[in-house]
């Protein structure tokens, strides 16, 4: 009986890893998407102000891609 415990628990601890795994790469995924998306407008000449109120990020994080696109 303690061994199917174990055996249950470690399998359950496993699916949460993966889940956790899912979760954080779409995450990743949505903010490069966004990223890129930003760096695109920027490129065709959008301002911060268009670029801010469509995509609904603060002009700072603008302002931190173009700094980190130049690096």
């Amino acid at each position: 009986v303690q061994n199917d415990v174990l055996d249950t628990a470690r399998d359950e601890g496993r699916e949460e890893g993966r889940a956790e795994g899912r979760a954080e790469g779409r995450a990743e995924g949505r903010a490069e998407e966004r990223r890129n998306m930003v760096l695109k407008m920027i490129s065709v000449g959008m301002d911060e102000d268009a670029i801010a109120n469509l995509i609904g990020i603060a002009k700072e994080e603008i302002r931190s891609l173009l700094k980190s696109k130049q690096h």
